[in-house]
Parts: structure tokens; C-alpha cells; sequence
């Protein structure tokens, strides 16, 4: 399927050369997420939010694929930005992305591909991964996003592999509007029948939440 979206920068080619994954794609001046919040924190106002809608508009366009990104993560995402100041946030590394047809597997079999901070329970645990595994995992951004750090820390990578099974998902951030706090609990749903929909629905119960919330001040260049 040929994927089209302004928050998706999906390569151009993609390869294996000797055993080690390869993914092509244009060069974009932008800044990673994950560096963005290294330096400063939790985002403020509406930012944090507007990332989660460009990421749920980015996730629509590949799931309407039939493919699942299956990595979120912060180092995945690139915020780039306009001379007026304005931002856009940019899902990377689709390359990664597989069809939805071959997401289901015994739980004898390693784990999918992904990073142990944002994988969702039924991904730990080698169940069906459907659509809404991508929204959990957009939960746990979503939660770094507005608090600085991913929503379970464990010391080991099994401890926190489990923790997404068995730990209940952290409380919103204090202060976070009743109305954000419900879709954030809603993505860290352990069960994929309590998260959202489709990341469709979650874009459109996301824009008048961006709206509702103040902007962010401009950040000086660094």
C-alpha cells in the first residue's frame, strides 16, 4: 500500500544486508522526540497532545494499510518545525512495520520487535496484536510525553516486560484535565476491548482536547 500522510515519513526502500535491517528514507530537518524531551521535560500546554494527534493521524494511515508500526517510541518520532514556530510531529521508521496478518503467534516464540518501555501486554505475553497493541504503546509515549518518563521503570527488561502485564497502568499526572487523564488511561488499558477504537477515533477525540488547552510558550533556539 502506498501511505500518504504528513506525520508519516515512510521510507523509501527498506532491506536486509547480512543479517541486519535497513530502512532509506529522505533526509527531514527535524528533532527527535527523545532528545526534545532529554533536554526539557514533559511538554507543556497543548504540545504533548498535539503530538499524540499527529501520531494518531500517522497510526490511521497505517492501519488503513493493514500494517502495524509496532515500535513507538520517542526515538521514532521527529518534531519539525515552522518559521512561525508552529510544529508537526512525524512517525519514523515504518520500516519496521508489519502486516497485521502476520502479528499473531505462539507464546513459545520470542517477543515482536519493539522497545520494553512502550510494548503492549498482549505483545508481552505473545497473543493477538492488533491495531489497538499501536495505541497502547502510544499510551506509554503519550505518558512520557506529558510527565518525562515512560509509565513503568523496572531495573531489569523481564521485570518491566511484566509490569505492562501485571502492574496497573500509574496514575494521570496531577493537574493533567479530567478529559485528557480518561484517554490516557483508556490507551494504557491492559485490555485492548478498553482502548480506543481506532487510532481514527482516537484523532477525533483528541482535536477538541488540543483546542481546549492553552499553547504552549515559544521555546528560544538552541
Amino acid at each position: 500500500a502506498t501511505l500518504r500522510s504528513p506525520h508519516l515519513a515512510a521510507p523509501l526502500a527498506t532491506g536486509e544486508t547480512n543479517g541486519t535491517l535497513w530502512v532509506f528514507r529522505e533526509q527531514i530537518e527535524a528533532e527527535p522526540l527523545s532528545v526534545l524531551l532529554a533536554q526539557r521535560g514533559a511538554l507543556r500546554g497543548n504540545e504533548g497532545l498535539r503530538v499524540a494527534r499527529d501520531l494518531a493521524i500517522a497510526l490511521d494511515e497505517l492501519h488503513r494499510g493493514g500494517l502495524l508500526h509496532r515500535d513507538l517510541k520517542p526515538g521514532h518520532v521527529l518534531i519539525k518545525r515552522a518559521e512561525d514556530g508552529s510544529s508537526t510531529a512525524l512517525l519514523v521508521d515504518a520500516g519496521v512495520a508489519g502486516p497485521l496478518e502476520l502479528a499473531e503467534r505462539r507464546p513459545s516464540q520470542p517477543p515482536l520487535c519493539g522497545t520494553a518501555s512502550y510494548m503492549s501486554p498482549e505483545q508481552v505475553q505473545g497473543e493477538l496484536v492488533s491495531f489497538r497493541s499501536d495505541l497502547y504503546g502510544l499510551g506509554c509515549l503519550l505518558f512520557e510525553i506529558l510527565t518525562g518518563a515512560p509509565p513503568f521503570q523496572e531495573r531489569s527488561e523481564d521485570a518491566l516486560l511484566r509490569a505492562h502485564v501485571d502492574q496497573p497502568a500509574p496514575g494521570s499526572p496531577s493537574g493533567l484535565p479530567a478529559s485528557v487523564a480518561e484517554v490516557l488511561q483508556a490507551l494504557l488499558s491492559k485490555s485492548p476491548d478498553d482502548r480506543p477504537f481506532s487510532a481514527q477515533k482516537l484523532r477525533r477525540t483528541l482535536e477538541p482536547l488540543v483546542e481546549a488547552q492553552p499553547q504552549p510558550e515559544s521555546q528560544d533556539a538552541s
